[in-house]
């Protein structure tokens, strides 16, 4: 992961190439380049660390997936 081993100060820099990006694909959509669904459907193709979260969570509440291996997975939160 580029913010482990770049540290803190170079994250931003991740965030602002996310800005001009989404920024981008708005003005495609504006100018007719692609459509909001082509848009849309590009951003959903994203694979993203909260994503993959959800996507367990669900795992867990249909079954699929066992809590004790979501807990070891992500962890617990102390005192809750």
């Amino acid at each position: 992961m580029i913010v482990l081993k770049k540290g803190p100060y170079r994250s931003w820099i991740l965030a602002r190439y996310g800005f001009i990006a989404s920024s981008m694909l708005r003005g495609f959509v504006q100018k007719g380049i692609m459509t909001e669904e082509q848009k849309d459907r590009f951003l959903n193709s994203i694979e993203t660390v909260a994503g993959t979260l959800v996507d367990d969570m669900d795992r867990v509440l249909a079954g699929d997936y066992s809590l004790q291996d979501f807990l070891s997975k992500y962890g617990t939160c102390a005192g809750l």
